[in-house]
């Protein structure tokens, strides 16, 4: 959380470098800015700081910003808090939905620095931050653009905007949901036997395993380090054991060639369910944070033994 003698924090959720580059550079010595690539990153980050203003970017975010727009104006704290969108659709039923969804105001582009820096001073003149910002002021050329105290990044998995969607859909239409988190047995030594082209070839040969067993509302997302999520909508857990089951087998019954070598592969998979009479009673981010914490502790205990599946 920041100290009481921090700068106020912005969180500027884009996956624009450029746009994250361009506030950063604009409210140097008046607020601190964070940037998050995607939606899932800046509600983790909302755990772990108070933001004074939060800047949603529509082109990174495509259909999921009502969704955490809803999620943040229902966060302690958040009810009042400046939320700006930026748009170029200057059409009114948008701009009304955008309002009801609890955007304060609407920035456009090609950016301008000086009207974005006055209407961010207008947007955040609560007292608390106006307090702030008036001691910052004071000791502009002293002050250090640092960030506030305990403020490091949070750990987390490669989530897609098109995860929060899918889950929100889940949600509304109570349907269950399943997650699978596989990873290749002994990644990492596999890794130093056949060096960076092998595994290349290795995760090509691994996501075609999966594509093959893979229905189309399925979604596939690489976490790194030989790990895959794998989402499962409308998906009983009877059914998504069996899923595990086929890719645990096809993954084992098919060694990787890579010139003279044959390298043996294995699966350890952790495997969870959302119930569709629980899916309503968190929000789509708390319920997405809460399936992966399960998923990941039951992936854990399935390596322990390794080629092993376990459901939580």
């Amino acid at each position: 959380m920041a100290s009481s003698d921090s700068l106020p924090v912005v969180l500027v959720v884009s996956a624009d470098s450029y746009k994250s580059a361009f506030f950063k550079r604009t409210l140097k010595g008046l607020f601190y800015v964070i940037d998050a690539i995607d939606s899932f990153t800046a509600v983790d980050w909302l755990k772990s700081v108070q933001a004074s203003l939060i800047i949603l970017d529509e082109k990174t975010l495509l259909n999921t910003w009502p969704i955490i727009a809803d999620h943040i104006r229902n966060l302690s704290g958040y009810r009042e808090v400046p939320l700006l969108l930026i748009t170029n659709n200057l059409k009114k039923n948008f701009l009304v939905k955008a309002l009801n969804m609890g955007i304060s105001d609407f920035l456009n582009e090609p950016f301008d620095a000086d009207e974005i820096f006055q209407r961010i001073l207008v947007a955040t003149q609560s007292k608390p931050v106006t307090k702030k910002i008036t001691l910052m002021a004071k000791k502009f050329k002293k002050m250090p653009s640092t960030p506030p105290a305990k403020l490091s990044s949070p750990q987390r998995f490669v989530i897609t905007e098109d995860a929060i969607k899918e889950i929100a859909i889940v949600q509304q239409k109570h349907q269950s949901m399943c997650l699978l988190l596989l990873e290749v047995d002994g990644f990492q030594k596999i890794a130093q036997e056949i060096g960076e082209e092998g595994m290349h070839k290795l995760l090509s040969h691994i996501k075609h395993v999966f594509k093959v067993h893979q229905r189309h509302l399925d979604v596939v997302l690489p976490q790194g380090n030989g790990r895959f999520l794998m989402m499962l909508p409308n998906t009983s857990h009877r059914a998504a054991m069996t899923i595990a089951e086929t890719l645990r087998k096809e993954i084992q019954g098919k060694p990787f060639h890579i010139k003279s070598h044959s390298i043996p592969l294995s699966l350890s998979i952790g495997v969870v369910t959302l119930d569709k009479n629980s899916a309503l009673s968190q929000s789509a981010y708390d319920q997405f944070g809460s399936l992966l914490g399960k998923v990941d502790h039951a992936l854990n205990k399935a390596k322990r033994k390794g080629n092993q599946i376990v459901s939580e």
